[in-house]
C-alpha cells in the first residue's frame, strides 16, 4: 500500500502517441515533490524463430536517438486488442510473413512487464512466433539472422540496442531453461539456464559481480551434484 498522496495536477499534454502529465505529490517522508510522467499504451515485441534461427527486421530510424537500430518485430498494442492477436499483424507488416505461415505463437509473459515505473505506465509483452520452415521469407525484410544458440544470443545481444528487445530475448532463453551451445540438451534445465547466464556474463553480455557468479555456481553444485553449469 502506497503512503504517497497525489495533491494536484499541474499540466496535461495529450497527443496521439503519449499523454504527458506533471503533478505534485506528498511522499511518505512528508515532502512535497513535483513529478512528470507519461501514459503510453503497451508495446509488443515478437521473437521470430525460423529454421532454428532468430530473426531481426531491417534497421529502421529511431527519432529518439536519431539513428537506425536493429530490432525484433514490434509495435504498440491498440486498445481492446490482445498481444497474441497483434503478433501476426506485426510479423506480416515487418517480415512479410502471412498468418498462414505461423506454426505457433506463445506469450512469454501473462502480465505486462514494467518498462520504466518511475516515468511511465507502459508495459511490455513478449511473444514467441515459430514460422513454417517451408515458407520462403523475403530477404529484403530481414535485418539479421542468428542461430538459436548461446552463440547466436551473444551476437544479438551485442547488436541490439533496444532494452525491450534484449529483455524479450533473455526471457525467451530463461523460459527455455537455457540455450545449449550446440543446440543439443545435455544438462538439466537448471544447469542449462545457469550455464547460459554464466557464459553470457563471461562474454560481457550481462553485467554482474564475479562474486555473484561464484555464489550461483556453488549453489547449483549443492543442488545438482555432478553437473557443471559452466559448459
Amino acid at each position: 500500500m502506497s503512503d504517497w498522496q497525489r495533491l494536484r495536477e499541474i499540466v496535461r499534454i495529450d497527443s496521439d502517441w503519449v499523454r504527458l502529465i506533471a503533478e505534485r505529490w506528498l511522499c511518505d517522508k512528508g515532502q512535497e515533490l513535483e513529478y512528470w510522467r507519461v501514459e503510453k499504451v503497451d508495446s509488443v515485441i515478437v521473437l521470430p524463430l525460423y529454421r532454428q534461427q532468430l530473426l531481426c527486421v531491417r534497421p529502421s530510424f529511431r527519432p529518439g536517438i536519431q539513428r537506425a537500430t536493429l530490432d525484433f518485430p514490434g509495435g504498440r498494442l491498440p486498445a481492446g486488442q490482445q498481444p497474441l492477436e497483434l503478433a501476426p499483424l506485426l510479423l506480416e507488416r515487418e517480415l512479410g510473413v502471412p498468418p498462414t505461415a505461423l506454426q505457433r505463437t506463445e506469450p512469454l509473459n501473462h502480465a505486462p512487464s514494467v518498462i520504466n515505473s518511475a516515468f511511465s505506465n507502459q508495459g511490455l509483452w513478449g511473444i514467441v512466433a515459430e514460422i513454417d520452415p517451408n515458407h520462403p521469407l523475403p530477404a529484403t525484410h530481414i535485418g539479421q539472422r542468428a542461430p538459436a544458440t548461446v552463440t547466436g544470443m551473444r551476437e544479438l545481444l551485442q547488436a541490439l540496442d533496444d532494452l525491450q528487445c534484449r529483455a524479450v530475448l533473455l526471457e525467451w532463453a530463461r523460459a527455455q531453461g537455457g540455450v545449449p551451445a550446440d543446440g543439443t540438451p545435455t544438462q538439466s534445465a537448471p544447469a542449462q539456464a545457469l550455464g547460459t547466464w554464466v557464459r553470457l556474463r563471461t562474454l560481457g553480455a550481462i553485467g554482474a559481480p564475479d562474486s555473484e557468479v561464484g555464489c550461483l555456481i556453488a549453489r547449483h553444485r549443492l543442488l545438482h551434484p555432478g553437473e557443471c553449469p559452466c559448459g
